[in-house]
């Protein structure tokens, strides 16, 4: 048997992150401030940023709507992030 292992890498964390940049700014999110990313482990992380906390709270609903496949997590660190998990 053989499990499969998806490691993300700095360099396509990085690369994710600018594009999704580009992406919430052409959609002009409301609030949307910038995103991040952070590596833990094999798991890259992009962190959302927002000037206040109701307009992430509603980002986060409408990506849950919108992701894609079901490995994604989204949680909130603080009220004005929205972290995506990425394995």
């Amino acid at each position: 048997m053989t499990i499969l292992t998806i490691v993300m890498t700095e360099s396509e964390l990085k690369t994710l992150v600018a594009l999704t940049q580009q992406t919430r700014l052409k959609k002009r999110t409301q609030q949307f401030i910038a995103c991040r990313g952070e590596m833990e482990g094999q798991t890259g992380i992009i962190v959302y940023s927002f000037a206040d906390a109701p307009s992430a709270a509603a980002f986060q609903i409408k990506r849950q709507i919108e992701a894609r496949p079901p490995r994604l997590e989204i949680l909130d660190k603080s009220p004005s992030e929205v972290r995506e998990y990425l394995q």
